[in-house]
């Protein structure tokens, strides 16, 4: 491993084999190895700061160095090309004890970054050596390029995307939150019946504590069930055990930090972890668990980028795009064997209609919640309209209630465009200054930009023709304030044709309004001002 002595003989030998290879000489290098020679020849050369004179120094005392097949010295040699045994390297470390056998500021101040940077000087132990060709001497310009240090380590002590992978995948196999997860003691997690009625059939417990002990003097966590296989390599039994197992080579070290969460809770040792090599220096310390929030949300967006997970074409990039899924999701697959009363159960409900609103949300059920949402609507509307309505409506509600609108009807048409619901308090902007207080508004081209404005279906066909007007209008016209005008309109009716809960009532008046021959709207809306504000008169 160590690197041949800057001579004569050997740089002679170094330049004749880079010009029989027709090799590039690289200035820098060339200069370093003179300065460190030992010759004072070469010293000297190094001092004139060109290569030209090295060349002439070479044609008049190369000869007796020179070999007949050219041959680089350097190649081959030194820290830089030693590849290390990955095994061997973890069983060098763990019996030092590295990175727990000294204390965090030791580990700091002798084994970063900034205190191995010179091979020579600073690494004086088996562990720096190893330090440093994992990382100062890992690159592959310079040589052979082998396994990053925080990979190495990864090997022996769990990471953080490894413990956040597996807790997931417990959310998953189990049905629990991550609150009932963590809270998973794997000295006393298997119920008292566990066993009872098959050897491999596992009930399992942990506990459930937010909203369990509101307006009480105690604490009384719920108890959250499941049932595991411990026949099944995937099954929630194993699964804790593995983290068990993983966390094993950390759990006798203490945190080099405060281990108490805002809750006054301690960090849960069944999901620990190793830090990243270059996170040592930080708050977190040198290990830590997935429990504390801060980790579990580093950990899991580390895993969203190694691992691209999709949905609808969406990727999810982080722990608040998969956690409102993963309960619902194993909601739903139990659903298809388990009546609902069980489902309720294993979840942890008092209600069975907690279990089916908030946590199905398959395309079946949110249609049947549709249906009924739609029919107790309709029920509330006749009872409004005629009077009966006995109970508390939102302030919106009680407006709208008590509102009859105003609806605009263009000659020749049997369906009104839409309907104002307060003529006198526009919204639009700039209606504060164009319009005097009181005064009724016929802007009819500034609806869609009102508050005010009420959409209805009869509304739909026009909504196409103004769209189909607006493209229009965007393909002829240059960028300017208009088109921006133009372009908000459009963003609005798109909007509401997304949004819109019938959709099919959309594609309805989109295949009328093409049937039609006759334009439905002109094409400069403002038009219409004088046949509403006539219509007023009269």
């Amino acid at each position: 491993m160590t690197r041949p002595q800057y001579d004569r003989k050997n740089i002679f030998r170094w330049y004749q084999y880079h010009l029989a290879k027709k090799i590039k000489i690289n200035k820098t290098t060339l200069t370093y190895r003179l300065r460190n020679s030992n010759d004072p020849e070469m010293i000297a050369l190094s001092k004139l700061g060109a290569s030209k004179p090295f060349q002439e120094f070479y044609r008049v005392h190369s000869a007796p160095y020179l070999l007949e097949t050219p041959v680089d010295p350097f190649s081959g040699v030194g820290i830089y090309t030693w590849v290390p045994d990955d095994l061997r390297t973890l069983k060098t470390l763990i019996t030092a004890g590295y990175p727990f056998s000294t204390s965090l500021e030791v580990l700091n101040d002798e084994y970063s970054r900034s205190a191995i940077i010179n091979f020579t000087e600073s690494c004086n132990n088996s562990v720096k050596i190893l330090l440093y060709r994992y990382t100062h001497a890992n690159r592959a310009d310079t040589g052979q390029k082998i396994t990053a240090w925080d990979e190495l380590l990864g090997m022996y002590y769990p990471t953080g995307v490894d413990m956040a992978a597996l807790l997931q995948f417990l959310m998953i196999q189990s049905g629990w939150n991550k609150e009932t997860v963590l809270s998973i003691d794997p000295d006393n997690f298997e119920h008292i019946l566990s066993g009872a009625v098959n050897e491999n059939l596992k009930m399992l417990f942990g506990e459930k504590q937010k909203s369990q002990s509101i307006g009480k003097e105690y604490e009384t966590p719920a108890q959250i069930l499941a049932t595991s296989n411990s026949a099944d390599p995937y099954a929630v039994c194993n699964l804790v055990r593995l983290a068990e197992k993983l966390s094993e080579p950390l759990l006798n070290h203490e945190f080099d930090v405060s281990t108490t969460l805002d809750n006054g809770e301690e960090l849960s040792k069944l999901f620990l972890f190793l830090r990243a090599w270059g996170d040592f220096k930080s708050t977190g310390g040198r290990h830590g668990s997935i429990s504390f929030p801060k980790s579990y949300h580093t950990a899991a967006k580390q895993f969203f980028d190694l691992y691209p997970v999709y949905e609808n074409g969406k990727r999810l990039v982080a722990a608040k795009d998969i956690a409102r899924r993963l309960r619902p999701t194993w909601s739903q697959h139990k659903r298809r064997t388990d009546p609902l009363s069980i489902v309720s159960l294993q979840m942890g409900h008092a209600q069975q209609r907690t279990t089916d609103i908030h946590y199905d949300s398959s395309g079946a059920a949110m249609q049947r919640r549709r249906v009924e949402l739609r029919s107790a609507l309709e029920e509330i509307m006749d009872l409004l309209r005629a009077r009966k309505f006995e109970g508390l409506l939102g302030k919106q509600a009680s407006e709208l209630a008590n509102v009859i609108p105003r609806f605009f009807h263009i000659p020749g048409h049997t369906a009104p465009l839409w309907g104002c619901m307060d003529q006198t308090a526009p919204s639009w902007p700039g209606a504060d200054r164009q319009l005097r207080e009181g005064q009724k508004c016929f802007a009819i081209e500034k609806c869609l930009g009102c508050d005010k404005v009420w959409v209805t279906t009869d509304s739909l066909p026009y909504l196409h023709e103004r769209l189909s007007h607006i493209e229009q209008d965007l393909y002829d016209r240059d960028e300017s304030g208009f088109t921006r005008r133009l372009n908000i309109e459009k963003e609005i009716i798109e909007f509401l044709f997304e949004s819109w809960d019938d959709q099919d009532a959309v594609l309805d008046a989109l295949r009328f309004q093409r049937r039609q021959k006759k334009s439905l709207l002109p094409r400069d809306m403002a038009a219409l001002r004088m046949i509403f504000e006539e219509e007023e008169a009269q």
